[in-house]
């Protein structure tokens, strides 16, 4: 059940999300690349664009904020007719005939098309580290880099790790001067310094996420493994009795709501996350803030973030009975995800076990490595009818009687007794 609290923000975050926020970012991108950092070198004009465009960033907020910060998105980015990618006249072909440093532009987001997406980052780094960690680790490369472009992208990553604490230290001035010091002195420490207990971790994590969806507002960006990497700062606290499940709870539904808002009116923009799932041990990960998310997006009534539960080898029977439940009463598009199946997948395609475990869930659901991988793997159309069909027949098509050419399938169902061996996956030892 959510608070008395919660649920008057729902009511609020639902109003805001109603009314469409727009925010610059997109057009200050557009125009600092094209104005004052039109000359620099290629690498030097997309950081500093983006840098520039972050920094410039509005600060919303409001008096019942716990958790500092929102991102909106300006859908309208690029307005001069003279930059503007309209099909209509022409297409690209036309567009860079007539603009020739055009594709330059548009190949680094500079201008128009869609935002490069699809990884779900290591959120955690900066949780770990702080910005200043991340900082003194770039430096230190910095110093002995590979090669030219080595050196390049470090410089720009020293750029963008310093337009988001600028990000961060205008909403420290704003809440100051509302009078909300605790928030203030919280986003005064976090993400700059490494966080230490959940609130920090959870305020570290969200101000990296609204500048990453700034820069990337569709699908395949969302916060991947989320209980997993806020759960031993959860776990510390409740050990020290400085929280409790229930504080715990409204903090992740305001988290959930924040992330809401942003696409309120855009529900196609999928932010997933990942609950649950196996340690790089081999033992389950499933912990309390496993199921505080799936009863969380349960009882809100929101679409998003899209959370998916990552059913370990022999799962709880609570956790299974939870998943009925949010498949059948949950208004979340609910996914179930069993990892002997997508874990044995990942290995057997040469993925090491430590780093397969890790795996989330892109732009809808999509199966990527956090932080190794893209999930941008489309194929058009995935009939999944015809798949279980073909695992069933060893690879035979029951429409045309042929042998599906390169499908490899051990066995028909012939070989097996019952369904339940039919459907039972070898499951992967830890580190092979």
């Amino acid at each position: 059940m959510i608070s008395e609290r919660i649920a008057k923000l729902e009511k609020e975050c639902a109003r805001r999300g109603t009314a469409g926020i727009r925010g610059h970012f997109q057009h200050d991108l557009h125009t600092a690349a094209k104005t004052m950092f039109q000359d620099l070198p290629q690498w030097e004009k997309v950081a500093c664009s983006m840098a520039y465009a972050v920094e410039n960033m509005e600060v919303y907020v409001s008096e019942t904020d716990r958790i500092g910060g929102r991102v909106y998105y300006n859908e309208e980015a690029v307005t001069d007719p003279d930059t503007t990618l309209d099909e209509k006249n022409g297409g690209l072909d036309a567009f860079y005939a007539a603009y020739p440093e055009g594709r330059e532009l548009q190949e680094n987001q500079l201008i128009g098309g869609l935002a490069k997406g699809h990884i779900t980052w290591f959120f955690h780094r900066i949780l770990e580290q702080g910005v200043s960690g991340l900082i003194a680790q770039v430096e230190g490369l910095l110093e002995n880099p590979r090669d030219a472009q080595a050196a390049e992208f470090y410089q720009g990553v020293l750029l963008m790790l310093n337009a988001l604490l600028a990000f961060n230290d205008k909403h420290v001035a704003v809440y100051r001067a509302m009078g909300m010091d605790e928030l203030a002195d919280r986003m005064e420490k976090v993400p700059r310094y490494p966080a230490e207990n959940f609130r920090e971790a959870v305020q570290s994590f969200y101000m990296q996420h609204i500048v990453v969806m700034s820069e990337n507002p569709y699908g395949g960006n969302g916060p991947g493994w989320l209980d997993h990497y806020l759960w031993p700062y959860l776990k510390r606290d409740l050990d020290a009795e400085i929280i409790t499940l229930a504080e715990a709870r409204e903090i992740i539904d305001e988290l959930f709501l924040r992330i809401n808002e942003r696409i309120f009116k855009n529900d196609i923009w999928v932010e997933a996350i990942v609950v649950g799932g196996t340690n790089p041990d081999g033992s389950s990960g499933v912990n309390p803030l496993t199921y505080m998310m799936v009863e969380s997006i349960i009882d809100l009534d929101i679409t998003h973030p899209s959370v998916y539960v990552r059913l370990p080898k022999d799962p709880p029977e609570d956790l299974v009975t939870l998943c009925a439940r949010y498949m059948m009463a949950g208004r979340n598009r609910a996914q179930i995800l069993y990892d002997p199946a997508v874990v044995g997948a990942l290995v057997e395609r040469g993925t090491p076990f430590e780093d397969a475990v890790g795996y989330g869930c892109g732009g809808c659901m999509e199966v990527g490595v956090q932080g190794m991988t893209s999930d941008y793997l489309y194929i058009g159309w995935q009939n999944a009818s015809k798949m279980l069909e073909l695992m069933i027949t060893g690879g035979v098509c029951l429409r045309t009687g042929k042998k599906i050419e390169g499908f490899h399938a051990t066995k028909s169902l012939a070989a097996y007794d019952d369904f339940e061996s039919f459907s039972l996956i070898s499951w992967p030892k830890p580190g092979g």
